[in-house]
C-alpha cells in the first residue's frame, strides 16, 4: 500500500529499483514501461541512480523539452543551460529530428498502416536544485500512425520519453 504522504509512481519506481538489486540485474539492461506520472523528477532521479536502468515512459503533450544550450547562449556571464523550447503540442516549434523511421504495421483484422517514428536525442526536461534536468538528457520519440491516404489515424501523435545512461540501446522500433 501507498502511505498517504507518498506518492504511487514514486512508490513504484522505488521498488523497480529494489527488484534490480535484489535480482541482481544491476549489470544487465533493465527496461521499465510507465504512463505520464513516471516521467517527473522524482522518477528520473531514480532512474538515474543506476545505470543499467532505461525507463521508457508517456510524455503529456503539454510538455516543453529544450535543445542542449549553444555556444552561441552563453555569450553573457552566467552559464545557460537550456537551449530553444520544443513544445510537443505546437509543430511549429519542432526541431529536426535525429532519426526517422517509417514501419509499415498490420492490424488483427489486416488493415495496413504506415508507423513513422521520429527520434530527437539528447534533448533536456528542466530540473531543480536536487535534480539538474541538464545533467540527465532525455530521448524523445514521436509515433505517428497515418493510413494508405496520409490520414492520421488519431488526433495527436504520441510521445515517448527514455531516460537513462543506456538509452540510446533502444532503438526506434523498440521504443
Amino acid at each position: 500500500r501507498v502511505k498517504s504522504d507518498e506518492k504511487g509512481n514514486v512508490v513504484g519506481m522505488q521498488q523497480i529499483n529494489r527488484c534490480i538489486a535484489d535480482l541482481a540485474l544491476t549489470h544487465k539492461l533493465v527496461v521499465s514501461v510507465a504512463d505520464s506520472k513516471y516521467g517527473t523528477e522524482a522518477c528520473r532521479k531514480l532512474v538515474s541512480e543506476n545505470p543499467n536502468w532505461v525507463h521508457l515512459f508517456r510524455f503529456n503533450s503539454t510538455r516543453n523539452v529544450f535543445a542542449p544550450a549553444s555556444i552561441e547562449d552563453n555569450t553573457s556571464g552566467s552559464i545557460k543551460r537550456y537551449g530553444d523550447a520544443m513544445k510537443l503540442n505546437d509543430s511549429t516549434t519542432h526541431r529536426e529530428s535525429d532519426e526517422i523511421v517509417q514501419q509499415p504495421i498490420t492490424t488483427r483484422s489486416g488493415k495496413t498502416y504506415q508507423l513513422e517514428i521520429k527520434i530527437w536525442r539528447d534533448q533536456l526536461l528542466r530540473g531543480s536544485k536536487q535534480f539538474k534536468g541538464y545533467e540527465h538528457p532525455v530521448t524523445v520519440v514521436q509515433l505517428v500512425a497515418v493510413d494508405a491516404n496520409g490520414k492520421s489515424l488519431y488526433k495527436n501523435p504520441l510521445w515517448l520519453g527514455l531516460a537513462g545512461e543506456r538509452r540510446n540501446e533502444i532503438t526506434a522500433l523498440e521504443a
